[in-house]
């Protein structure tokens, strides 16, 4: 992004906490070599039509303020455009972003009065939740202009949720190196009953940390999704659980780091659709004590990019078309993938209820082998082969939960495979895959006759 040439715009309302914001915005702006542009938003009110000398003296008042502050600016070696405008502030101020094609949004925490409605609650609030450009709303008597200057590294706390706007917020801070060194931690706060049911744990769940399977499944693609956007030299991941809002513990956290920033995704929803980090970032905004990022997802980064198939799961019950989902495994799996075959049986021995809880099987090596014979020689030169026998009453479920625990990009296996004693697969087991798990799911039918 070093050619990134896309303006900082920052909104100011005069004030003394609106000035600090200027002053790390501008600086910013000028370590990346960027104009700068500074907005005003005063809302008159019908004043030209009840008052038009008032108003042209309030507009002419406004007009010298910025001005001034403009001409402050220049005087450090600052690249400026001012934009006086009247409507809406947080209207405005995203319009005014949108039109500059800026790189970033920056606003105060705190104004006065109401013609100074840049507030937490309100128009810093309201412009980081809509905008579809990051927004970084300041706080008084941050760090971040010492950090500008090179004094410190920036500490940052990052909250992810494996969603595409916790993926944006992780880009937009890979960039934001470009100004300065940061340390940079990474978390994710989990729900421990979602992710025992995800990954199939039954074990007793505490109140203060994972059980150590979900912590190291949790922990390891965590990490994987790090990796793929920010050094990991620099950055140190987070899993803990939480039982209460999320936004609790990144309070918790950020004390306990001594963050000099917060930095959240936005889903850009409202209402009923604002989901997880979606809500959480109102939430941040509103109560944390230092500057908080808001990054919403880039358009084209909500476009899923084409996806690279290194892990296969394929599900056999070893019917003809159970066992023709392994090769179909094999013709989309990427060379020195890895290929993880599985078949599920009936527990036996197994009191009723527990029936439902899936466990590794017993070492057959029989079964073991008949999964690896699908594979053709060629195919097992290529890929990496693994084999799994599980024990559950419930297939569908334990194939899913098997998928995340193997982090599988996709899922392949027959659709009306015939299951006989094993009662594995009828047709509705690969329904239930599809209505349980979240991994893309190839079905395997019967050619017809």
């Amino acid at each position: 992004m070093e050619n990134d040439k896309r303006p900082i715009v920052c909104g100011t309302d005069f004030s003394a906490t609106a000035v600090e914001a200027v002053d790390i915005a501008a600086a910013m702006a000028k370590r990346l070599g960027t104009k700068f542009v500074l907005v005003h938003v005063d809302e008159f009110h019908g004043l030209a039509e009840v008052d038009p000398t008032l108003f042209e003296a309030a507009l002419s008042q406004k007009r010298a303020e910025l001005d001034r502050e403009a001409a402050r600016l220049r005087k450090l070696g600052i690249v400026v455009e001012e934009k006086l405008l009247s409507g809406s502030a947080f209207d405005e101020l995203v319009t005014a972003a949108i039109e500059s094609n800026g790189r970033l949004l920056v606003v105060g925490a705190v104004g006065h009065g109401l013609p100074r409605r840049l507030l937490v609650g309100s128009v810093a609030e309201r412009a980081a939740e809509t905008s579809p450009i990051p927004t970084l709303v300041v706080r008084p008597g941050s760090r971040l202009g010492s950090w500008i200057r090179g004094e410190h590294p920036l500490k940052v706390l990052v909250g992810y949720d494996f969603s595409a706007a916790g993926d944006a917020a992780l880009r937009w801070l890979n960039e934001m190196q470009g100004v300065g060194a940061c340390e940079t931690s990474v978390v994710h706060i989990d729900w421990p009953p979602e992710e025992a049911h995800r990954v199939g744990y039954h074990g007793p769940l505490s109140l203060t940390e994972n059980p150590e399977e979900i912590q190291n499944l949790l922990e390891r693609d965590l990490a994987e999704r790090v990796e793929m956007i920010l050094p990991r030299d620099k950055v140190t991941i987070t899993v803990e659980p939480g039982w209460g809002h999320p936004e609790g513990y990144l309070f918790e956290l950020a004390s306990r780091k001594h963050a000099d920033l917060v930095v959240v995704g936005t889903h850009r929803r409202h209402g009923l659709g604002r989901l997880r980090f979606g809500s959480v970032s109102r939430t941040v905004l509103h109560h944390a004590t230092v500057p908080v990022a808001v990054v919403p997802p880039a358009e084209e980064q909500k476009r899923a990019p084409i996806p690279k198939l290194n892990r296969v799961l394929v599900a056999t019950d070893f019917s003809d078309l159970g066992n023709k989902a392994a090769l179909y495994g094999c013709a989309i799996l990427r060379r020195g993938g890895t290929l993880q075959l599985i078949h599920v049986i009936e527990p036996a021995g197994v009191p009723t209820e527990a029936k439902n809880e899936p466990r590794p099987g017993k070492r057959n090596p029989k079964l073991r082998s008949q999964l690896r014979s699908l594979v053709p020689a060629d195919a097992s030169e290529s890929f990496d082969i693994q084999e799994e026998i599980i024990e559950s009453a419930d297939a569908a479920e334990a194939i899913a939960q098997e998928a995340e625990r193997f982090r599988a990009d996709t899922i392949c296996m027959g659709s009306k495979g015939r299951t006989g004693l094993a009662k594995t697969f009828f047709g509705s087991v690969a329904q239930g895959v599809i209505a349980k798990s979240k991994r893309p799911v190839l079905i395997v039918q019967a050619d017809e006759e």
